[in-house]
Formats: structure tokens, C-alpha cells, sequence
């Protein structure tokens, strides 16, 4: 074709296109409104973690972070101009001689497959109007790219542009393209990352890295040869770029999956705190600030999503489970888990939307902790014995009693009749409204004494136990839970918080060491052993039985374990949503699976955060005691039977224990105790009429077992293992008239070595 025709044809095409716009002006013309949607773009809502690091974002269906162009390296505009419009600063929102080509291969292909769009054309098209392939359309949108050529600054367009592209996997605008596939902010770009993304608008869900790296490289290349072509770059500096090793974000795939719970929590606390409904964190652009660790929040989504700390399910039905932490000292919200595998928000979070019983787990919030602040303490002794209150009747999980115990013991075993008989003897009201100080939504239902085992009404949630145990470990205040600290607008301004924060004091500095300190030997040798990870870590178990009688194993419908460290306190449930006889949690309690994943994540946060102690107040001082009277440990008290315990100032025992604790009225040597091969130990004594004699055995570990009750003089232990040494002794008890039980000395321990061979036989 001669230049002369070619002049011609241009002219003819030119003169069309101005008739065909100018027979549109009146349809086709942009308002004031029209110009602020640029500006008011829909923008995602950015959350950060407690130090500050980008978390996730909140988005509707475009997820879009603003960014000014001037942020950004000088090459990344100029990757985008040198693949889709060259001639961007020479032209006036149209290219004349790129419509003329793409006419001429149109009309030969006699489709409309060839593109001519400028930069402000794709602006305008992405704003305004749709990606219909159309004369019509082509016509609109020229029109009004030469509009807003005449309102904005080339620099203004392009950085409109920049924003406004999409660029697959449901990025839209350059900062959000490079934070998804690079894990980076668009400022810190690389010449390679820059050229590859600005391969990606033309054909995003080809050219898209995490769908077809290749494609994506190949065209990066093809980006960088225009950069030298129009002299942005050098040949070497392209060649730099090319053999750059592009590193793609490991988490590009599974955008928006971590942190569900995180923003379901914020969604419900920015709208009741904040007055920020869904819809505005989606498109408002806000930058939310959160208490939660971002390491932490992701070990624990990786710990519940591995399938060896939950039991199987029934019938591919899984076993659930979800956690809360919070930080004791502010009751900022650490990490949350709505569930296994929870990877979309907006469904049923379990760490906060879910109310179930909490078994044995309220038990130093309703019973002990209430016991304590009236004066009790841990070396006082209750009877674990069978009790009847009116129809009531508790029994303890493994349906064995064991007699004289401290309130220590009877906490670090979890023994329930203890429990009842305390809130029985500090009230149901004063357990009652301790329960609601420490957060607990309670109904006049739960007025009665199964209070004392978790028999709520309606419930707890993961959050709630964890607020409420953050009380011991932050000296007896409770802290409001929250999650979100600020909330800054796209202007710059600070949203006001409409509810406040608040501490209310719940217990004495005093109780809560208490309570720690018996839930540390919980932790060391009590139902939540298998949550020591050798640290220092408070924690007590609870474990819901099923309403129905089940074969074999028993069976559990809540799990629970809740702990803590002076920085951190964390509920654990596990169980099935729905709860029936074929879907129940078989010989599981929380002192099982619920504490191995404590243990793991306490770990975690000590290797990160490192070791704390709890600070004991100065009115509390340890005292060695025989653990048998409660009296100081003389110097003949056997070793096994000497502990540290812990009295205020001024309270602690004055007396020593005598050498050998007398009943009364009961000679040294009332008590005998013979191996006889073939039976066991047999035990006899003189019995008194009125009595029941509880009968002890003590191992060469310390440890303290009550083998049984009985009224008559004699006894038979069948279940001794050769080769021990064990210590025996009485424990007379007789009922008073008012029904009560007056529990008199021990009486002295008999010792029997039991030879190395022994085969014992059960009469």
C-alpha cells in the first residue's frame, strides 16, 4: 500500500469515527458523579497483626488496595506503558493509527478480535462500562477516554489505571497483584516482578503466574524487550530481569483461607464497637488494627488441620474442634479457630459462636476460686465420699471415692463430689455470681449445685473460658476480649470506638496464685499431664458425659482443656456438632487429644515469646507440711509424705505433725498388716462400733490410693505388685447425729514389702 493511499484510507476512517462520536455526545458524556467513581473506587479493608505485619484483607467482589503512583518504582508505570500503549503520552485518549490497524485486521478476519484500546480506554472500560465486544461500545468508549483526558493529567490515568486493572485470581490493582503473588507491597517490586504483572491484564486468567508460570515468564520477557525498544531499560538491565529468579507467594493459591475466624470476629466487633457494617469493610478501604499474632494464629490453623491430634470420625463425620486465645494482661485476642479446616468466614465459628457445657473446666471458676477468696486453701481437707443432695446425687468420673483429701488434690484430680460439697458450703449464689464476673452468661436455671460440674444451661464458648481463665493469670482482673485496637479510615482519621474496654477486678491477687498454682500441679501430675511441655503452664480439663448409655468405652460429648501462661491463656474444645449415639467422642477426655494440641501450641508460644513465671504475691509464703495432718513436717515425717504449701502470711501451720499420727483411743500397734501368698495383703484391727474405717495405700512414689470403705476389722488387698514396698494406714470416720462425718487421726502407717514373685488370687 503507497503512503499516499495509505494517508487517504487514514483520513476517510478518521472522518467516520468523528461523525459516529459526535452523533453520540448527547448519550455519551461524563457527569461530576461520574468522575468521583474514580476516586471512590471499591477498595478492600486492609487487617494487621499486633506488630503490624499485613494479616489479611476484608473484601467484597473485588479485592483492591489504592496506591499512589509515586510510591512506586519509576519502572513498574513504565512496564504498562511499553506492553499496552505505547504511544500513551502522545495521544489524546485515542490512537488514531492503532484503530486504523486493528480496523484493517478486523474487517480481513471479519471479526472483532483485534484490540486497539489505549490505556484510558481500558480506564474507562473497567469504570464505566462492560467488556462487550461491540462497535457500539468501541464508539463509548472513546468518547469518553478523550473526556477524561481532558479532566485528568496523564500521570492521574495512569495511576487510576494502575488501580483499576484486574490481574486474575481475584486481584484487582497492582498492589494487590504483587501482595498476592509476591507476598509484597507493589513498592518493593523487582524489574522481573514489574514486567511480569504488567504481562498479566491482556489475558489474566492465562497470564496469571499461579495458572500458567510459563505463559507469564515468556510474556515478562516479551514486557522487557518493549522497555528497551522504547528506551526505558538498557539490554542489561533487561537481561538482568530476565535471568531473575521470580519467587512466587507460597500462599498465592489459598488467598483469603487463614485467618476465617480472625475476620469473622472483626466483622461482628466492627459493627457492635465500631458501627462499620460488612459492607463497608468491604469496600471502604479502612486499615483495621488487631490484637492477634500472626505466627501464632498460623500454627494453630496448621496444628488443627493435622488429622493425628483429632480422633476419627463416624461414618466420614469428623471430630470437630476450636480454640480461642487471649492475651491475660489486655484481653486482646491472640488467635481463633472456628473449626477444622476453617477456611471460609462468615459460617459457624465455634470459638465464639458456639455454646456447649464446660464439665470440670468451671470448677476453679465457680467452686475453688470463690472457696478460696472466703478463706479456704489448697491444704485444707475435704471427704470425697458418696453424697446425696436431696435427688442429687454427683459422682465422680471414674465412679471410685477417695476419702480425706486436700482441696489441692481434689482439684488436680478433678474429683466432682469435692466440688459439689464446696459450692454446697460456699453457696450457689456466691458460685453463681463469681460465674458471671468472670464473663459467663448465666440463667436463673442455673441456680443449683450441678453448677459446680458445668451444668449450664446454656453454655460456653472457647473465647469466653479463655477470657474467663486469663483472670488467674492476670492477678484476678478480668479484661474485656476484644480483637480490633483502631480503625483508620481512608482519610486518615481514627474511627471512634463506641463501647468501652473495661477491667473489673474479680478475685484478690491472692486467689489467682492459688488457683495457678494447684492448676501447675495439674498440669505436672493431675488430669492434664499430657499437656506438660516441661514449661511453665496452668491448666485444668472438663469433660461432658453423653445423655445415653453407650457399649463399652464411656462416651464423652465435650472435650475440653483450658490453659494458660502469664501471656497467654487458651480454651481447647473438641467434639461433634451434633451429638447422637453413633457420633459421640469414645473414652476421649480432655486430659487426651484437647491436651496434646495445648501442649503443642503453649510450646510454640514459649519458643517465641519466651518463658514467664507467675509473680507470687508477698502476702503468701511456702510451708513444708505433712501432707497427712496438714500440720508442719517434723522431722520424722516420712519423706514421701512432706509438700510445700502455700498460706497467707501469718495463717501458716504452727505445730509440728507428731511422729506418728494417733487416732484416738487406738493403740500403736492396732493396725497389722501380712503378705500372705496367694491372697495379698491382709489387713486387721480392732473395729469400734458406729465407725467405717477408709483404708490407704501408699506407694514408694509418694502416691496415695484409697482402696475401700469398710465397717468390719479386716481387709484384703489383692492388687499389690511384686517386688514394691507399700505403707498402709486407717482412716476411722463416724456420722454425727446431724448426718455429718467427723473425721478423726490416721492411724499410724504399717509397712509390708511384698516378695519379688507374686501371683495374687481375688476373693
Amino acid at each position: 500500500m503507497s503512503k499516499r493511499l495509505y494517508q487517504k484510507i487514514s483520513f476517510f476512517v478518521l472522518i467516520i469515527f468523528i461523525l459516529s462520536v459526535l452523533s453520540g455526545c448527547a448519550s455519551f458524556t461524563l457527569t461530576a458523579k461520574d468522575f468521583n467513581k474514580l476516586y471512590n473506587l471499591r477498595q478492600s479493608s486492609l487487617v494487621y497483626d499486633q506488630k503490624g505485619r499485613l494479616l489479611t484483607q476484608i473484601s467484597g467482589s473485588e479485592r483492591r488496595t489504592y496506591i499512589k503512583i509515586d510510591d512506586l518504582p519509576a519502572y513498574v508505570p513504565q512496564a504498562f506503558v511499553a506492553i499496552e500503549d505505547a504511544r500513551f503520552y502522545q495521544h489524546f485518549g485515542i490512537d488514531i493509527f492503532g484503530i486504523f490497524r486493528a480496523l484493517i485486521v478486523n474487517l480481513l478476519k471479519k471479526d472483532l478480535a483485534q484490540g486497539a484500546s489505549t490505556i484510558t480506554q481500558q480506564l474507562v472500560r473497567n469504570v464505566y462500562l462492560t467488556q462487550e465486544k461491540s462497535f457500539t461500545r468501541k464508539i463509548r468508549e472513546a468518547l469518553l477516554a478523550i473526556q477524561l483526558e481532558r479532566v485528568y493529567t496523564k500521570k492521574e490515568i495512569l495511576e487510576m489505571y494502575l488501580n483499576v486493572i484486574y490481574f486474575g485470581n481475584g486481584n484487582y490493582g497492582i498492589e494487590e497483584a504483587a501482595r498476592n503473588y509476591f507476598g509484597k507491597s507493589a513498592t518493593k517490586l523487582t524489574l522481573g516482578e514489574a514486567a511480569l504483572l504488567a504481562g498479566i491484564p491482556r489475558r489474566p486468567n492465562f497470564y496469571a503466574p499461579t495458572i500458567n508460570f510459563d505463559a507469564a515468564n515468556s510474556r515478562k520477557n516479551l514486557v522487557l524487550d518493549k522497555m528497551v525498544e522504547q528506551g526505558y531499560i538498557t539490554k542489561a538491565q533487561a537481561q538482568a530481569a530476565k535471568e531473575e529468579v521470580i519467587k512466587l507467594n507460597p500462599q498465592a493459591e489459598s488467598q483469603g483461607k487463614n485467618y476465617a475466624a480472625v475476620i469473622d470476629k472483626i466483622l461482628a466487633e466492627s459493627e457492635e464497637d465500631f458501627g462499620l457494617t460488612r459492607e463497608e469493610l468491604n469496600t471502604g478501604g479502612y486499615k483495621i488494627y488487631t490484637t492477634v499474632d500472626r505466627d501464632m494464629q498460623l500454627y494453630a490453623e496448621k496444628v488443627f488441620a493435622n488429622r493425628q491430634n483429632f480422633p476419627p470420625g463416624v461414618d466420614e463425620v469428623p471430630v470437630q474442634g476450636a480454640a480461642a486465645a487471649v492475651d491475660p494482661q489486655t484481653g486482646g485476642i491472640i488467635f481463633l479457630i472456628g473449626g477444622r479446616n476453617y477456611g471460609r468466614f462468615g459460617g459457624f465459628n465455634r470459638s465464639f459462636m458456639m455454646y456447649r457445657q464446660p464439665g470440670s473446666a468451671i470448677k476453679p471458676i465457680v467452686d475453688y476460686a470463690p472457696a478460696f477468696e472466703k478463706g479456704y486453701l489448697p491444704s485444707d481437707f475435704i471427704v470425697d465420699e458418696p453424697v446425696t443432695f436431696g435427688d442429687y446425687q454427683p459422682k465422680n468420673y471414674d465412679g471410685t471415692y477417695h476419702g480425706r483429701v486436700t482441696l489441692r488434690k481434689a482439684l488436680m484430680e478433678s474429683l466432682n463430689v469435692p466440688a459439689v460439697k464446696l459450692l454446697n458450703e460456699i453457696g450457689i449464689n456466691t458460685g453463681f455470681n463469681y460465674a458471671r464476673k468472670f464473663g459467663f452468661e448465666l440463667t436463673a436455671k442455673d441456680r443449683n449445685l450441678s453448677l459446680a460440674l458445668g451444668g449450664l444451661e446454656k453454655g460456653v464458648s472457647p473465647l469466653q473460658m479463655a477470657a474467663a481463665y486469663s483472670v488467674f493469670a492476670n492477678g484476678g482482673s478480668y479484661m474485656t476480649p476484644h480483637i480490633i485496637t483502631k480503625i483508620i479510615g481512608k482519610d486518615g482519621r481514627e474511627i471512634p470506638r463506641k463501647s468501652t474496654l473495661t477491667e473489673n477486678k474479680v478475685i484478690s491477687a491472692k486467689t489467682a496464685y492459688l488457683i495457678t498454682d494447684v492448676l501447675i500441679d495439674t498440669v505436672k501430675q493431675g488430669t492434664a499431664r499430657k499437656a506438660n511441655f516441661g514449661g511453665i503452664l496452668a491448666a485444668k480439663t472438663g469433660t461432658t458425659e453423653v445423655p445415653f448409655k453407650t457399649p463399652g468405652q464411656k462416651g464423652t460429648k465435650d472435650a475440653w482443656i483450658v490453659g494458660y501462661t502469664p501471656d497467654i491463656a487458651v480454651a481447647i474444645w473438641m467434639g461433634y456438632d451434633q451429638t447422637d449415639q453413633k457420633h459421640y467422642l469414645r473414652g476421649i477426655t480432655g486430659g487426651s487429644y484437647p491436651a496434646v494440641i495445648l501442649r503443642k501450641i503453649a510450646s510454640y508460644f514459649v519458643k517465641l515469646h519466651g518463658q514467664k513465671s507467675f509473680p507470687m504475691p508477698a502476702e503468701l509464703v511456702r510451708v513444708s507440711i505433712d501432707a497427712r495432718t496438714g500440720l508442719l513436717a517434723g522431722p520424722l515425717t516420712p519423706p514421701g509424705q512432706v509438700v510445700e504449701e502455700l498460706f497467707p502470711k501469718g495463717k501458716e501451720p504452727k505445730s509440728l505433725s507428731p511422729e506418728e499420727p494417733l487416732v484416738p483411743e487406738t493403740k500403736k500397734d492396732s493396725l497389722s498388716a501380712v503378705y500372705v501368698d496367694g491372697k495379698g495383703v491382709v489387713l486387721s484391727w480392732p473395729a469400734k462400733p458406729g465407725y467405717t474405717y477408709q483404708i490407704y495405700r501408699t506407694a514408694e512414689d509418694g502416691s496415695t490410693l484409697l482402696l475401700g470403705e469398710v465397717t468390719e476389722g479386716s481387709f484384703v488387698d489383692s492388687s499389690v505388685t511384686a517386688g514394691s514396698h507399700y505403707q498402709y494406714y486407717l482412716l476411722p470416720v463416724i456420722k454425727q447425729p446431724d448426718g455429718s462425718l467427723q473425721m478423726e487421726q490416721p492411724t499410724p502407717p504399717v509397712g509390708v514389702d511384698i516378695p519379688a514373685a507374686v501371683v495374687n488370687k481375688v476373693y
